[in-house]
């Protein structure tokens, strides 16, 4: 792949538009973000949450050396050190946000590193300026980090110069009167009271079919698009399906209380679980990805195709997303939809439990 110069456009601001209450809804393209987004995942701090492709792509392109190996070390312990999202998950039974994505972890305080570089237009600047938001000692490090791999760093930017005209056309897509009303329904059916700005970034991943999303630092999502990808279809569903997460993380405390000493009242099952498969990540799939394809783009999801990686989600999401379709336009209860998670939950605890017996 042949580098290009990258035109200097560090931001690509377009006019938001108004979603919910008052939320504004942003789809652009930041320098900033992108490194930020391209080294955090070559560094691969915590495998399971960063994507292996990017480290596999600087590996194929540029070598790997002893030294990148040691400020990738001094990276990683930092990273570690500083995101709340690196924390063990608490106890759900105990845990404030129960069974639900925590509004704590999506916020700027939860991840320093990629709030700074967020709150500036120009790489220069955000380089310049770690002190604002580390310690000396971390910011000398992380300027060291940067420098160290900017050669390398400069030719991948290079790659997104197209993701700016992605920008442009999703956001023009998401301004239709029909995604707005359509994010009002999810935020009725939470509950949640929405203010503020919900920002959606471009950012390069590394050459291939698949486009990824990652919420960050507050309201923000990283759109990760491969430079060769040319099928925008599904990018809406992507969004909405990490706006969902956003959206839930803003229920009321004494709701996701509530929703999950109901959800375990019906379905006692074993702490190790991963709680997220069984109610939040199955909404985000079926309001996000089922919902937002049958109700705004008018064309359903496939039946017959995987709607999410993890059979256990995948399934949970299509017992869900009939109920919220068919209800739409008079509004679907969340309490229902628990049930119905949990109903799941009491299948797959009764197979396990016949699994054991034998």
């Amino acid at each position: 792949m042949m580098a290009r110069l990258l035109i200097a456009v560090a931001v690509l601001l377009l006019t938001p538009f108004k979603a919910h209450a008052n939320v504004m809804v942003t789809v652009s393209y930041r320098e900033t973000a992108d490194l930020f987004s391209t080294m955090d995942n070559m560094s691969d701090w915590l495998p399971g949450n960063t994507i292996p492709a990017y480290r596999k792509e600087w590996e194929a392109r540029f070598g790997w050396t002893e030294a990148d190996q040691q400020w990738v070390d001094s990276y990683k312990e930092y990273r570690r050190r500083t995101i709340l999202k690196g924390q063990t998950s608490p106890n759900p039974r105990s845990s404030p946000d129960g069974i639900f994505a925590s509004r704590d972890q999506l916020t700027a305080a939860s991840d320093p590193l990629a709030a700074h570089f967020l709150e500036h237009t120009t790489i220069e600047a955000a380089l310049a300026s770690f002190e604002g938001a580390a310690s000396v000692g971390d910011a000398k490090m992380l300027r060291g980090f940067y420098r160290h791999f900017k050669p390398k760093w400069r030719l991948l930017l290079a790659d997104s110069s197209a993701l700016q005209q992605r920008a442009s056309k999703l956001h023009a897509r998401l301004k239709s009167l029909a995604a707005a009303d359509f994010i009002a329904s999810i935020a009725k059916f939470y509950r949640s009271d929405l203010d503020g700005e919900f920002t959606v970034l471009f950012t390069r991943r590394p050459p291939g079919d698949v486009a990824s999303a990652e919420p960050i630092a507050g309201s923000f999502i990283l759109l990760q698009s491969p430079p060769t990808e040319t099928d925008p279809s599904y990018w809406d569903t992507i969004v909405f399906h990490e706006l969902v997460h956003f959206i839930s993380s803003r229920q009321p405390i004494a709701q996701k209380q509530a929703l999950t000493a109901r959800f375990f009242a019906r379905c006692p099952a074993p702490p190790r679980i991963n709680w997220g498969w069984f109610v939040e990540e199955p909404l985000a799939v079926a309001w996000g990805q089922a919902a937002y394809s049958s109700k705004v783009l008018r064309s359903p999801l496939d039946p017959k195709e995987n709607w999410y990686a993890d059979p256990w989600v995948n399934l949970v999401s299509r017992t869900l997303a009939p109920t919220i379709i068919d209800q739409y336009d008079r509004g679907s209860d969340i309490e229902d939809l628990v049930d119905q998670a949990a109903d799941r939950c009491i299948d797959l605890m009764s197979v396990i439990g016949s699994q054991q017996k034998r």
